[in-house]
């Protein structure tokens, strides 16, 4: 984490790199069993470090995929990054991007890794996991991301209420 500050990211002038910090973040909405979304609030911009899950697949036929994706404001997919390998029926795997991986990997017991951009999302961005060709009964779970929130000044919509619990970033 010491060259997080480093990363090639390009964020706004009104942003304040001074104040940022990282913390826990949430996927507040549950679109459904097997897919899960967070919604960028205007007081900060977002990076998201590390992003985790689970997926356990049912005993209908078929393989599938999670995928990570961000979304603009109007809906548009900006990019999207699926997991290392397809997951049969019947399993229980984990999910990892991480902005410090390089390459994909897997392990066994179905451990994927994936490379994570370090794409700054802006106030009403949105980021999620979908399960591509999801089936009855497939449920995603054991969510969690890490963030470093950075104060996106002066303007912008100011509807965030919750403060992250902050933990310094060591530069």
């Amino acid at each position: 984490m010491s060259s997080l500050l480093s990363l090639p990211i390009s964020l706004p002038p009104a942003a304040n790199l001074a104040a940022a910090f990282v913390a826990a973040n949430t996927f507040e909405t549950t679109v459904s069993s097997i897919e899960v979304t967070h919604l960028v609030k205007g007081t900060y911009y977002e990076l998201a470090i590390t992003v985790f899950c689970t997926l356990s697949t049912s005993s209908a036929t078929g393989s599938r995929t999670p995928f990570l994706f961000v979304q603009d404001a109007n809906g548009r997919i900006i990019w999207q990054i699926p997991g290392a390998s397809e997951q049969a029926a019947n399993t229980n795997g984990s999910y990892t991007w991480a902005i410090d991986v390089s390459a994909l990997a897997v392990s066994g017991n179905n451990r994927n890794v994936m490379p994570l951009p370090p794409l700054p999302l802006l106030p009403t961005y949105t980021i999620g996991i979908f399960v591509d060709s999801g089936q009855t009964g497939d449920t995603l779970g054991s969510l969690s991301m890490q963030t470093l929130f950075v104060p996106s000044g002066p303007y912008g919509p100011d509807d965030d209420t919750t403060t992250p619990v902050a933990t310094p970033v060591i530069v």
